[in-house]
């Protein structure tokens, strides 16, 4: 999730404890996103959040939200 972030102009900004903040560059939107030290998995609030927040935004296509819903990670374009 963290590289697929960067890919579409977000950019991790600050750490605190065990979150990862990341901020759009264009629209100033700010996600978190929880680290685990175990696993690379995503938490599914964080999944579903950051998914809501892209969507709402207009940050990413509707082919996007659609493999988002899918519980797969878009190809950035």
């Amino acid at each position: 999730m963290r590289d697929y972030l960067i890919t579409i102009g977000f950019e991790s900004f600050v750490e605190v404890d065990h979150s990862l903040a990341f901020r759009h560059a264009d629209s100033e939107v700010v996600v978190t996103l929880t680290t685990n030290e175990d696993s690379d998995l995503v938490r599914p609030a964080d999944f579903l959040s950051i998914k809501f927040r892209l969507e709402s935004e207009g940050l990413i296509s509707d082919n996007a939200v659609a493999e988002l819903n899918q519980g797969k990670l878009p190809i950035a374009s």
